[in-house]
């Protein structure tokens, strides 16, 4: 497990194929795509990615960040996405964020959002490779 690394307000820890992306308030293109970044070097090293999100202090995300989150997932996959904190309104941000990849790539990862970390983490190990 890696250190947490900040990306503006944000952050993001590397635990092997897991991104874990704690977000708070709005998220730029360009800490996006250093966001991204960080994500590429955990697809290609492990040839896989599943993201879980904090979304407890995520506000909102543009079309613009939106569309390069779809670009990207488009060269690299992603296996699974975890979302969990927050309320209505962030539950419905993430909802959107993945219709919007299903839409324009015409595949999407199998996606949940729970109340809780545990909950989240609990979800994504059904995509872990057995170790």
């Amino acid at each position: 497990m890696s250190d947490w690394i900040n990306v503006g307000t944000h952050s993001i820890r590397v635990e092997q194929e897991i991104a874990f992306i704690r977000l708070c308030g709005k998220l730029s293109v360009s800490q996006t795509q250093a966001l991204l970044a960080i994500c590429q070097d955990v697809h290609e090293k492990e040839g896989r990615i599943c993201m879980l999100f904090d979304g407890t202090k995520t506000t909102s995300l543009s079309p613009e960040v939106r569309r390069t989150v779809i670009d990207w997932s488009k060269r690299y996959p992603i296996t699974a996405v975890a979302n969990f904190g927050g309320g209505l309104p962030q539950r419905a941000l993430a909802t959107l964020a993945i219709a919007a990849i299903r839409l324009l790539s015409r595949t999407a990862p199998p996606q949940t959002y729970e109340a809780t970390e545990a909950a989240a983490r609990a979800w994504l190990e059904q995509y872990r490779p057995a170790r």
